[in-house]
């Protein structure tokens, strides 16, 4: 565990991330690769193949569809992004992502049931809160960039509540003109999230200290 107040991850620190991220990186794999199995499987076998062979019709779950691949994917190459610049110094983050993988999969599983995607939207963004909340503890000596993560982190808020408000609204309503618009509310979001939460470089990170490419 990191000494009180210490600015950088020790050497032991980031080797113990790497272990993290590979096992993360191989459950981002399996939820891909089970999700093309559930594209490629009959509604009988709990897949969704037959809403490609009618796709004007089933518009509405083939874009959810499409919203949960940009979710997961951006997802993953903004963690291994994120990971690289704050490594992770306690397991707190580490059992985060994996119940972040599991959701993935339900929000897969969930793609005719657009109630029940809205409220894992809901869910993971709220993970992706509690996850920025425990790197911005885990680096918040590092006085020159504690205030880029503290936004970060205030952003995911804004998105958690924002996805609330849309599953308010659309169980309010349940209109198809209604999940139309939160599904381009969504997109925006995502697009939002993820430039909102490039690095900056206004500040020296730890991987970009001297001292901690040292470690590495």
């Amino acid at each position: 565990m990191p000494s009180e107040g210490s600015n950088i991850p020790t050497a032991e620190e980031v080797e113990r991330s790497k272990v993290f991220v590979n096992f993360i990186n191989i459950l981002f794999a399996i939820v891909l690769g089970q999700s093309f199995v559930l594209i490629t499987s009959s509604n009988q076998q709990g897949g969704f193949k037959e809403l490609f062979m009618n796709p004007v019709a089933n518009f509405a779950p083939i874009s959810t569809l499409f919203l949960s691949y940009t979710l997961v994917i951006t997802s993953f190459v903004g963690y291994n992004s994120s990971i690289k610049e704050f490594p992770i110094r306690y397991p707190w983050r580490f059992v985060i992502d994996i119940i972040i993988l599991f959701t993935y999969f339900a929000l897969f599983t969930a793609t005719t049931n657009f109630g029940l995607v809205l409220l894992l939207y809901s869910v993971i963004f709220f993970l992706y809160f509690l996850w920025n909340v425990f790197r911005f503890v885990e680096y918040r000596s590092l006085v020159d960039i504690k205030g880029q993560l503290l936004w970060r982190t205030i952003h995911c808020f804004i998105f958690f509540a924002v996805f609330i408000i849309a599953l308010i609204v659309f169980n309010t309503f349940r209109s198809e003109f209604i999940a139309g618009m939160i599904t381009t509310l969504a997109l925006v979001v995502f697009i939002s999230y993820r430039i909102l939460k490039r690095p900056t470089r206004t500040h020296k990170t730890p991987v970009q200290n001297e001292n901690y490419n040292d470690l590495a």
